[in-house]
């Protein structure tokens, strides 16, 4: 994602020894992937890194801690000043408990880029409607410490370079509609966009490159989960579409042996 949005709102690039800020919005997270990511995230462009005193906490319900104190957590390392961007540890679920008890108003004061994915989906849609910077990127515990995040990426996105997206003929990638469009992505995962509609943080597509990924998901809910959209007009007036690789996709047969038991097909 762009680090400058519709609204103007411009972040400070993360550059060589900068420091950024790790937090646990979601699930709980074990100590040694966390451990192990923060060291990887230290070894990229002399980064410093902070962890947030309570990312490590195991609350009932597998989340990081309560949702005040995980809302807490995540406010006190954004008004961090040695703190230049926050990057979360993991995802899982929990996050969305977050949204009615950030003070908005209070993050505009201090624009910094936040990073994450998955189930944190719902808080880059929400700090993008509060006009803020958020990057759908790897997270610590989940990418890092397993060596699969992509550090020049990571390095440009936070450092406010260009970065070539361009793909060879061969690659995995392909071409469903062939155009041109450029704009601000947004988007993330599919389950969560799709729950953001009808809230105050619901996505804003109009004008905008939008990107759609998800996990362990059967075609039919995808599908379902497209038609809401659909319906929902998100479609309608998008500059480009960008579907990503759905890890753990079952096949349409597998799908099709489960339907016939299955209420919610």
């Amino acid at each position: 994602m762009n680090s400058e949005l519709q609204s103007g709102v411009r972040v400070r690039a993360v550059g060589p020894h900068g420091k950024l800020g790790v937090v646990s919005p979601a699930s709980c997270v074990e100590r040694s992937a966390l451990e192990a990511g923060c060291r990887a995230l230290g070894k990229l462009n002399g980064w410093k890194v902070a962890t947030s005193p309570v990312a490590l906490l195991q609350a009932e319900g597998g989340f990081a801690g309560n949702a005040a104190m995980r809302a807490a957590a995540l406010m006190e390392m954004w008004q961090r000043e040695d703190v230049d961007a926050v990057i979360c540890s993991r995802g899982g679920y929990g996050s969305n408990y977050l949204l009615p008890l950030l003070d908005f108003d209070a993050l505009r004061l201090m624009p910094k880029a936040f990073v994450g994915y998955s189930d944190n989906t719902c808080l880059l849609l929400a700090l993008e409607r509060a006009g803020l910077v958020a990057f759908h990127g790897p997270m610590v515990a989940s990418d890092f410490a397993c060596g699969r995040a992509d550090e020049c990426s990571f390095r440009a996105a936070l450092g406010g370079q260009a970065l070539d997206l361009s793909f060879s003929e061969g690659s995995e990638v392909e071409t469903l509609v062939a155009g041109e469009a450029r704009g601000t992505i947004t988007g993330g995962c599919l389950s969560v966009v799709a729950t953001s509609l009808g809230t105050p943080w619901e996505i804003e597509t109009e004008g905008r490159i939008l990107f759609l990924e998800d996990v362990n998901e059967r075609p039919y809910r995808i599908d379902r989960m497209l038609r809401h959209l659909l319906l929902a007009g998100k479609f309608s007036r998008v500059r480009g579409i960008v579907f990503g690789k759905m890890r753990g996709f079952a096949s349409p047969q597998q799908a099709n042996c489960r339907l016939a038991g299955d209420p919610a097909g």
